[in-house]
């Protein structure tokens, strides 16, 4: 006797968007990594009384964002110059990542985001008009 086997409701609704779905998700990815790589280190005051001594990763990313003074260093940049004084095997962007929460907590950095660029009211409902009449074709 056979047994027939049923895929989970996730991933049964993953093929069902197709690759509409993907697609969707990728741009957004793209927006995120865009918008966070505009973002601004800048140093921060000093350690703050009770944060942790750094590990040496760490340490090498609050000197390099110390080289820029005030003017501070974009994420783009950074990671750009941590090729060669950050020792790694894992992509920089993924330690930069691992440690920004404790550079920016324990006042090694501060972090300005970029500013959101939002779209005009207008073009936001074109946009939506157009996915909701591609839906209903397919």
């Amino acid at each position: 006797m056979a047994t027939k086997t049923t895929k989970a409701p996730a991933v049964q609704a993953k093929q069902a968007k197709g690759s509409k779905g993907v697609d969707a998700l990728a741009k957004a990815r793209e927006a995120r990594e865009r918008a966070a790589g505009e973002d601004i280190f800048r140093p921060g005051s000093g350690p703050k009384e009770g944060a942790k001594k750094l590990a040496p990763q760490a340490a090498q990313i609050v000197a390099i964002v110390e080289s820029h003074k005030k003017a501070g260093v974009t994420r783009e940049s950074l990671i750009a110059e941590m090729q060669g004084a950050v020792q790694t095997k894992q992509p920089l962007s993924r330690i930069l990542g691992y440690y920004q929460k404790a550079l920016v907590e324990g006042g090694y950095v501060t972090l300005t985001e970029a500013p959101k660029k939002e779209k005009p009211v207008k073009a936001a409902k074109e946009e939506a008009a157009e996915d909701e009449g591609s839906e209903e074709s397919e």
